[in-house]
């Protein structure tokens, strides 16, 4: 048996958050542009790895660009800002985005000019923009104002949606803007999962499953995830984030490819990917231990700090 271990990385297990934001983006890029009274604004919020980029994504495949005999249809621009970001810097990476063999230089004001001719032209009907949260400086508490300013006028002038996508203090930069609030719907939430929310906590059981599946089909057996106390184990392991889950069920895949492993993986094993993938980098385990076959089961403080602190480290591994 031999699996690779980027073999997760494709594998899609959708759970209601994230479907309801596929639709809800996909309704509004479905309309005719002529419906629109004024653009749209959405807000996608969530914590690092719970499935923001990965929404994105798909909703972008399903609306690709094309060729057609008038040029280029690119119904959906989409960037992620660098910190601290200017209109120039922005601006730069929506024209290469545009037009990769534009090398000429520009002033601000011909830059927006060039932007919004190739946006009309391409068809462009969503803007969006990840890591939005770049535009609001936690240090200072300040918004780069002058920059949502000229986004604003941006999707105004072109007659696009506007996609803000990035941590909770993406909201700041909206409710600082009164114009940016005053369009925005109500956000799309990518949550972190709570185990003792029965709703989250059935929902992640589920996407475990989706992955046992995905790997059984592989040849990989892995216990039944789906088992409470399995879902337990798992869960104190990634904190309830997608991108834990994979990480941790990655390792188990390289750890059974070593071994040349096809019988059912155990205990040890998971507990041996624990430590390779997600508990070598934590300083504290505030006294959890994922796959101690002595775990006590069941939320408590500790656990709840523990769900805290992964998020908080999550966010660093940007």
């Amino acid at each position: 048996m031999t699996i690779s271990y980027t073999f997760l990385h494709n594998v899609l297990v959708p759970h209601t958050a994230f479907t309801d934001g596929v639709a809800r983006l996909s309704y509004f890029l479905d309309q005719e542009p002529s419906t629109m009274i004024e653009p749209e604004i959405i807000a996608l919020v969530g914590p690092t790895g719970t499935g923001k980029s990965r929404l994105l994504e798909t909703v972008k495949r399903a609306h690709k660009a094309m060729r057609t005999g008038d040029g280029i249809n690119k119904p959906i621009v989409m960037e992620s800002v660098p910190a601290k970001p200017t209109i120039k810097g922005v601006g730069d990476l929506l024209l290469k985005n545009l037009d990769p063999d534009d090398t000429r230089r520009y002033t601000e004001n011909e830059m927006t000019r060039r932007i919004k001719v190739l946006m009309r032209n391409c068809g462009t009907q969503m803007l969006i923009i990840d890591e939005f949260q770049h535009f609001y400086d936690k240090t200072n508490k300040k918004v780069w104002h002058h920059v949502t300013d000229w986004l604003k006028i941006l999707v105004d002038d072109v007659g696009c949606i506007l996609v803000v996508s990035g941590l909770e203090e993406c909201l700041a930069v909206i409710y600082q803007n009164p114009q940016l609030k005053s369009r925005c719907r109500q956000k799309i939430v990518l949550p972190q999962f709570l185990w003792h929310i029965d709703d989250h906590k059935s929902q992640f059981i589920a996407i475990l499953g989706g992955f046992k599946d995905a790997l059984a089909e592989k040849g990989l057996s892995l216990p039944d995830l789906r088992d409470d106390k399995w879902a337990f184990r798992c869960y104190c392991a990634t904190g309830g984030l997608l991108r834990y889950i994979k990480k941790l069920l990655s390792e188990v895949i390289i750890g059974a490819n070593i071994k040349n492993q096809n019988s059912a993986l155990e205990l040890d094993d998971f507990a041996k990917a624990y430590e390779r993938s997600i508990g070598t980098f934590q300083e504290e385990s505030f006294g959890i231990m994922p796959f101690d076959p002595n775990l006590s089961f069941g939320w408590t403080p500790e656990l709840a700090m523990r769900v805290k602190k992964l998020a908080e480290y999550s966010q660093t591994e940007q």
